[in-house]
């Protein structure tokens, strides 16, 4: 980063210029919520509860693109002067839930149930 000065109508102006930036990755989590009926007794003593309760949890997913690869530099075709218009690549995977955490909860039958939370997620 650098500073300049512009001259405006009321004299300089000292303002930072960025000279060079880069992006912290294209993939990460968003929000995605899901609505549970949970009869989890709040009771240490008892697992399952009459009363259900309707519950709005963040399960995550994961959203964005991952970068292509060069495949080695190998060129598949050339112009006349020897530049190279088109070369292989391939992608470095799909941008996928690398963190996970299981959340527990009583369905109406008794049954205990669990979701998938999505915490972090990366190119693979």
């Amino acid at each position: 980063m650098r500073t300049t000065a512009i001259e405006g109508p009321n004299g300089s102006e000292c303002v930072s210029v960025i000279e060079q930036c880069s992006c912290v990755g294209s993939c990460f989590r968003i929000a995605h919520l899901q609505h549970i009926y949970n009869f989890t007794s709040t009771d240490p003593e008892a697992n399952f509860s009459a009363d259900g309760r309707i519950e709005v949890v963040d399960v995550g997913r994961c959203s964005g693109e991952c970068d292509a690869l060069d495949a080695g530099g190998r060129c598949v075709f050339k112009s006349s002067d020897g530049v190279c218009l088109m070369s292989l690549q391939h992608s470095v995977g799909s941008c996928s839930a690398v963190q996970r955490e299981r959340l527990f909860y009583h369905a109406q039958d008794g049954e205990v149930r669990n979701l998938n939370v999505v915490k972090k997620c990366a190119c693979s």
